[in-house]
């Protein structure tokens, strides 16, 4: 009888456990909140890669095409051999911006799910400007050979976007749908919560694309191709960086 009295109790006192512990979980907020449910939608991708008119500019003489090709403003810099004198240097912005759409839904619990609609990016090189040395004679042979070498540059972005179209919008497209459903504070915070996601990983396709151009520019300036500039035009590139800073080396 004792051993049937000690069993009774033990499953008493385990029952009463049992019910507070459903009890506390029925007051904590988050122990039954809705699982957001899944969404097979594919997110709507969008992307603009452009090129701006490239614009030529002859305000600058030799000495300051120098110091800007060694300067950080200028975004061709790190593919100039510093032994030679600058003829003309190409400048242009690469710039991506993004943009997405959210759709939420709220539960009775006041969780609310968010997920992407749509992502739109556009990356572009604006405000491309060709500077040619000023002392170039307007019209001449050797102004001809710089700006023909400086529309390489120009060309090789334009390449670069080609190349790069389809693949970026593949990666865009794998990033936004790999995003799936997620829970967020808000509503009104859904956008932003999103977009804090995704942004680490466009910036990386982005970064590689860089290095892709950082190296497509540099096979513009090759020795051989200063050395043909040089000596272009009877070689008179020469003679007018002599004359304009005292030495002779060109590109």
């Amino acid at each position: 009888m004792r051993h049937s009295l000690g069993n009774c109790l033990a499953h008493f006192v385990f029952f009463c456990l049992i019910l507070l512990l459903l009890n506390a979980f029925a007051f904590t907020p988050k122990a039954f909140a809705a699982a957001c449910p899944t969404d097979g939608t594919p997110v709507e991708v969008h992307l603009t890669m452009k090129q701006a008119p490239a614009q030529q500019d002859r305000q600058l003489g030799i000495r300051e095409l120098q110091a800007l090709s060694q300067s950080k403003d200028n975004t061709l810099g790190e593919t100039l051999d510093r032994e030679h004198v600058p003829l003309g240097i190409t400048q242009t912005k690469a710039t991506f911006t993004s943009n997405i759409r959210v759709k939420t839904i709220t539960f009775p619990d006041k969780t609310v799910c968010a997920s992407l609609a749509s992502l739109d990016a556009i990356f572009q090189f604006a405000d491309v400007k060709i500077h040619i040395a000023n002392e170039l004679p307007q019209g001449s042979c050797i102004e001809n050979e710089v700006i023909g070498h400086e529309n390489k540059h120009v060309a090789a972005d334009n390449l670069l976007i080609h190349v790069w179209q389809q693949r970026l919008l593949n990666d865009l497209k794998h990033i936004a749908n790999s995003v799936g459903v997620q829970r967020v504070e808000s509503p009104e915070a859904a956008a932003d919560e999103l977009d804090k996601y995704i942004q680490p990983y466009l910036k990386k396709r982005i970064e590689s694309l860089m290095e892709d151009r950082k190296q497509a520019q540099a096979n513009v300036d090759t020795p051989a191709e200063y050395a043909r500039v040089s000596a272009s035009c009877d070689s008179i590139a020469g003679s007018i960086v002599q004359k304009a800073i005292g030495k002779k080396t060109v590109r």
